[in-house]
């Protein structure tokens, strides 16, 4: 039975395509189907009905109509008139106990015709190696489209690019362009929670599933690191509902795969290190030139660990603005964000130049004034168990990733 279920649709967000859960059952598709084909069961209709009323859309399952293929049957001989037309529907209904009605597969059957095969640069039929039918494009049609099924979503979602530039989100409206306002699109952006694609029918699936499995790989555990490919207005506390719903391409296959993997994912701020660079510079020339003069490591060992640290946020803020006497960014920096340093982060690429925003101000004022500025960047953290605690992974996984409890397991800590 066609579903009459129908999930909200999200075209933009940032003058970016973003997956949306587009109509499993069109009016397109709806319509090509003959009536003997649904089934008109009041009672049954009403039932369903009543289901999907009480399904919450965003949870709703994936539905598609039933695909109708019509086909011409193959003429017996040369002088046969016209063929007759055959239908079959998938799924194929299971047979009645004593009816003789063919549900068309053995028609279909019929009215294909053998299939060479490619040998050597010639076209071979040698139905004792492979045996099978083919159905020519002139000779058969059908009401399958891949919008019902959600294909055209996950590739638009996966591979297509932004169609604006980024950071803006534009409409038209009178005067020309126009900025569409942050709280319409970021309530866009909550109706955008219905996969279009199981994490495992993404080709990094295999390899990440593999890769946890060794022994090998990371065996004490730790932390993956990957800087969004994608541009994300994340400098706000509104960041914080919006991800990952937000993610697109590689981001959101990133992030479906290994949560999907039963690995924990999550994405956060991370702050550049320029406001610690001053005062590593600072530290490097008083360790120099008195390594004896601040009790505990030298300057090489401290060097090395100043240089290994990811300082991130534990979650999305707005920009914030500090100001005093001093020019000790860094410290207002821990003062007032929520700032995580790590020291044990793998990095799986580089950041991009245009995904930095920035994320705090602080003016020194007095006679040496000076305004500073710290910027971060949006980033996927996928913490690795170790070896002995990861947990058993089936063959597909454990499908999409529920970022409703993922995120209530977040904000309950």
């Amino acid at each position: 039975m066609v579903s009459a279920a129908r999930h909200a649709r999200c075209v933009g967000f940032w003058g970016r395509d973003i997956k949306g859960n587009r109509s499993r059952a069109t009016n397109r598709s709806d319509s090509m189907i003959p009536e003997e084909d649904v089934n008109d069961d009041d009672d049954e209709e009403g039932d369903e009905t009543e289901e999907n009323e009480s399904i919450d859309p965003p949870k709703a399952p994936i539905s598609s109509p039933p695909i109708t293929i019509r086909f011409d049957s193959r003429p017996s001989s040369p002088h046969t008139p016209n063929p007759s037309i055959h239908k079959a529907t998938f799924p194929l209904p299971s047979p009645h106990k004593g009816s003789n009605k063919s549900n068309g597969l053995q028609d279909l059957l019929h009215a294909c015709t053998p299939a060479t095969f490619g040998h050597a640069g010639r076209d071979v039929l040698d139905e004792t190696y492979r045996k099978a039918g083919k159905l020519d494009a002139q000779h058969f049609s059908t009401n399958f489209h891949p919008a019902d099924f959600g294909i055209l979503d996950a590739i638009k979602q996966t591979l297509l690019p932004g169609l604006n530039k980024a950071g803006l989100g534009t409409g038209t409206g009178a005067g020309g362009d126009r900025e569409d306002h942050w709280g319409v699109r970021a309530e866009l952006y909550k109706l955008n929670r219905n996969p279009t694609a199981d994490p495992s029918s993404y080709p990094l699936f295999e390899g990440a599933k593999k890769m946890l499995e060794m022994p090998g790989f990371m065996s004490e555990g730790g932390t993956l690191g990957f800087y969004c490919a994608h541009q994300y207005a994340h400098a706000r506390k509104a960041t914080n509902q919006l991800m990952p719903y937000a993610l697109k391409g590689i981001d959101a296959v990133l992030f479906a795969v290994f949560a999907s993997l039963g690995v924990k994912v999550h994405v956060r701020p991370v702050l550049d290190n320029d406001a610690w660079e001053q005062e590593d510079e600072y530290y490097s020339t008083e360790y120099k030139e008195h390594w004896d003069y601040v009790e505990g490591e030298r300057y090489d060992s401290w060097k090395a660990r100043q240089m290994g640290i990811t300082r991130y946020g534990s979650k999305f803020e707005g920009i914030m603005s500090t100001d005093d006497e001093t020019d000790g960014l860094s410290w207002n920096i821990k003062r007032i964000w929520p700032l995580v340093e790590d020291y044990c982060v793998q990095w799986l690429n580089e950041a991009t130049a245009a995904g930095w925003e920035p994320a705090l101000t602080h003016l020194r004022y007095g006679n040496d004034y000076c305004l500073s500025w710290s910027y971060s960047h949006a980033a996927i953290f996928i913490d690795i168990p170790p070896r002995g605690e990861r947990k058993q992974v089936p063959e597909t996984g454990t499908g999409f990733p529920d970022w409703e409890a993922m995120r209530a397991a977040e904000e309950s800590k």
